[in-house]
């Protein structure tokens, strides 16, 4: 059987290909999401609904998994799978939304997204520890993409680095950090979690996905999809081929390094010149 956990040239560039696509797809839902929210409350299905329209605008096959269209309390249960006609997004919530989409191709994407519901002209600005929450879990999501690592660090070894940072900020999640993804959006061979028996793998493609739920509360996951490319003797470059726009009205920006910073204001820029950027970045 072909290991599935090194990616050829030609599947780097259509797994790239594909998370443009999906990367359009989710964030117009997400800019969607945040407009409704000025003016009514509206369901989880219909998030997803609008979701899955414009999946079909970008040709999508079928999706990767059930997807994930979560409202406040619904977005801190990691698995949460079962979108409610009579769940709604109210001002003041937290929004998660986490999905993946199959095209013609044969691979699949997947990407987690949160967002806040208010803002704007709405007046509901975020809670402290909405911001907290969610800026904690960005550093978290960020680190392995802003210089490389190095190659001899094992699948456990990197999950330790990111979930470093959701702990510093007094906090945990009780899931790994990342799967393979390639035909299934669930593939072995590669996995950062702190039972990872995996070495990292050089032309793999691995989510990276920490979070942080607060249960009765809501929650926040940043997922982003990694494919990993050596980077000179001894360290490897992870390369996000995701470019969603990340929600600033629940940024602490005060919480970023300088390295952080800038890091963000290139992915920012990125997102703006693919149209996929969710408001403006204020960096």
């Amino acid at each position: 059987m072909k290991n599935r956990t090194k990616k050829t040239t030609e599947e780097m560039a259509t797994i790239r290909t594909a998370f443009i696509r999906s990367s359009r797809a989710i964030a117009k839902t997400l800019r969607f999401g945040k407009a409704e929210s000025q003016k009514r409350n509206y369901s989880e299905t219909e998030l997803a609904s609008h979701l899955y329209e414009e999946y079909a605008n970008e040709k999508a096959v079928a999706l990767s998994f059930k997807t994930i269209s979560g409202a406040g309390p619904h977005s801190a249960i990691v698995h949460y799978s079962t979108p409610s006609s009579t769940s709604y997004f109210k001002k003041g919530d937290l929004a998660l939304l986490d999905s993946g989409a199959y095209y013609e191709e044969g691979f699949c994407t997947d990407c987690t997204r949160g967002f806040f519901v208010g803002g704007g002209d709405s007046g509901i600005k975020p809670e402290k520890w909405q911001k907290e929450i969610y800026t904690a879990t960005l550093k978290a999501a960020i680190q392995v993409f802003m210089h490389p690592v190095e190659s001899a660090l094992s699948g456990k070894d990197v999950d330790a680095m990111i979930r470093g940072q959701v702990k510093e900020a007094g906090y945990d999640y009780l899931h790994g950090t990342g799967h393979g993804v390639g035909i299934h959006v669930h593939e072995d061979g590669i996995r950062l979690s702190t039972l990872s028996p995996y070495p990292q793998s050089v032309h793999a493609c691995v989510s990276v996905e920490p979070g942080i739920y607060l249960k009765d509360k809501g929650g926040v996951r940043i997922e982003n999809i990694a494919l990993l490319h050596p980077e000179g003797p001894n360290r490897l470059r992870y390369e996000n081929v995701v470019f969603v726009g990340y929600d600033w009205d629940l940024i602490d920006v005060k919480l970023l390094n300088d390295e952080e910073k800038t890091y963000l204001k290139d992915y920012e820029t990125q997102c703006q010149l693919l149209g996929t950027d969710l408001m403006e970045c204020p960096l």
